[in-house]
């Protein structure tokens, strides 16, 4: 399994390595210098992306009371003797974008199964046997 490295320079080091380039250093070794790495510094020095962008966690669809929610939700209809399905939980995510007006990044605004696997594995509690939502 690959596992990404820290970053190990600061945007000083990148704007320094940069210029060294520019100013008839070789690429390799500067990068070495400055422990940039090459796809980095070559997006950099060709300007693909500014000296400021960094990739960051993705931005979360649903507030922590809105998951919170959906959790107690998950938690209580079992008890209930009630079964929900992974079309239900998707239809309520659903309907709580569309009721907010808020912008989806989802297909048709609505969750996909790899969403869905995603809440599910972060709430850790639930697991899908047969299209049924298990505690």
């Amino acid at each position: 399994m690959h596992m990404k490295m820290p970053k190990n320079y600061s945007k000083d080091d990148l704007v320094n390595a940069i210029n060294e380039v520019r100013d008839g250093a070789k690429i390799r070794e500067t990068e070495r210098k400055y422990k940039i790495p090459h796809a980095t510094f070559m997006d950099k020095l060709k300007e693909k992306t500014s000296l400021d962008a960094r990739k960051g966690p993705p931005t979360t669809i649903l507030t922590s009371d809105e998951e919170n929610l959906l959790v107690c939700w998950l938690k209580g209809m079992p008890k209930k003797g009630i079964s929900v399905e992974p079309r239900q939980l998707i239809d309520a995510v659903q309907e709580v974008i569309k009721k907010d007006r808020r912008p989806s990044p989802f297909t048709r605004g609505r969750p996909g199964r790899k969403w869905l696997d995603i809440f599910l594995s972060d709430i850790q509690v639930f697991h899908c046997v047969n299209s049924k939502l298990l505690v």
